[in-house]
């Protein structure tokens, strides 16, 4: 449980009056963000910086998962993959295929792992409807890597792509690796308590973020 679970959890703050409290504060967090900014994220990460801004979301990639390989390959050419149609992947007895409640869906040779979605219509439909609003002119990139050990072959990939780009790592070798130069390296401390990576949208401040959008 991150911080800001607890703290929410102590003080009996329900999801609304959370909803509520994001959209007084989003204004005064806005200030200095001058360019409408499209970001794609391999997780939830990119919802969560939206919804900090209380802006609409300007990219497909909300509420879902892709793996770094699949990421990678859509970033290289999203366009062609944006073009697709996304299919459905049902198991035999539920359209929800995981037990952490993802619907499955492949864009070609991509999977892609839905979720805080009603079903795997409503995913569909909105992932179509976002497409449609992408800024191609200040598209930000950003991919959590957990791996401990350097895959320098995946990390290349990444580093060539012609966006604007956010890595989190955990390891801290790639801090000051050659990746730093083309890319804004973020470590994720890990909960020693709960033995897991905390990844939230405060591992990033709000000044670094306004800098790389506005960039």
């Amino acid at each position: 449980m991150s911080i800001k679970s607890k703290i929410r959890s102590i003080l009996k703050i329900d999801p609304r009056t959370m909803r509520k409290m994001r959209k007084i504060i989003a204004p005064f967090r806005r200030i200095g963000l001058k360019k409408k900014f499209t970001l794609f994220a391999d997780n939830c990460w990119g919802g969560r910086l939206y919804d900090k801004f209380s802006l609409q979301y300007l990219s497909p990639t909300i509420g879902l998962a892709m793996d770094n390989f699949d990421f990678i390959k859509f970033l290289e050419d999203y366009e062609y993959y944006l073009n697709l149609d996304l299919e459905p992947v049902y198991d035999e007895q539920k359209q929800v295929n995981d037990e952490w409640g993802f619907y499955d869906c492949l864009l070609g040779d991509i999977r892609i792992k839905f979720r805080h979605y009603r079903d795997v219509n409503d995913a569909i439909n909105k992932w179509n409807r976002r497409k449609k609003r992408i800024i191609k002119d200040n598209i930000i990139v950003k991919m959590t890597y957990f791996s401990q050990e350097i895959d320098e072959s995946l990390l290349d990939r990444f580093d060539a792509l012609p966006f604007k780009k956010i890595l989190f790592v955990t390891s801290k070798e790639l801090i000051t690796s050659k990746y730093s130069k083309n890319s804004r390296i973020v470590f994720i401390p890990k909960n020693e308590k709960e033995s897991e990576f905390i990844i939230s949208d405060s591992n990033l401040k709000l000044k670094e973020l306004k800098k790389i959008i506005n960039t």
